[in-house]
């Protein structure tokens, strides 16, 4: 299952402070299966009709067990200069990263396992 979470944060972190990792470890043991949340920086903002991802951020949550993953993508375009100022990322940090493609293959992978939550900044 994938889940969209509108959160008025700037952080992942702050989103989770919301709701106490104790309460989010309960949840995926009542269901009894992973939860994933993924958060996603891009090279624009969502009024821009072409942005690339540039870094996936995972946090998992299976009973008792959480796990974070950070991974930098190579976009295969140029990071505006005020896109960096909103997430410190450059160019060159991205220069010889893989590029999405070669996570899609994990993405499906997890998505048959766990239940997915995509947080999403205003």
């Amino acid at each position: 299952c994938f889940y969209w979470i509108l959160c008025y944060t700037s952080a992942m972190e702050k989103y989770l402070q919301n709701y106490p990792l104790t309460n989010l470890k309960k949840l995926s043991l009542a269901i009894k299966r992973p939860l994933t949340f993924v958060d996603l920086e891009t090279t624009g903002l969502l009024h821009e009709r072409h942005f690339a991802i540039i870094e996936v951020g995972l946090v998992h949550i299976n009973g008792n067990t959480v796990i974070e993953e950070s991974s930098l993508i190579n976009p295969q375009m140029h990071i505006p200069e005020y896109i960096t100022g909103i997430t410190g990322i450059t160019n060159e940090m991205v220069r010889g990263k893989k590029t999405f493609e070669t996570f899609v293959s994990y993405f499906e992978k997890i998505s048959k396992q766990n239940n997915i939550f995509r947080i999403c900044y205003f």
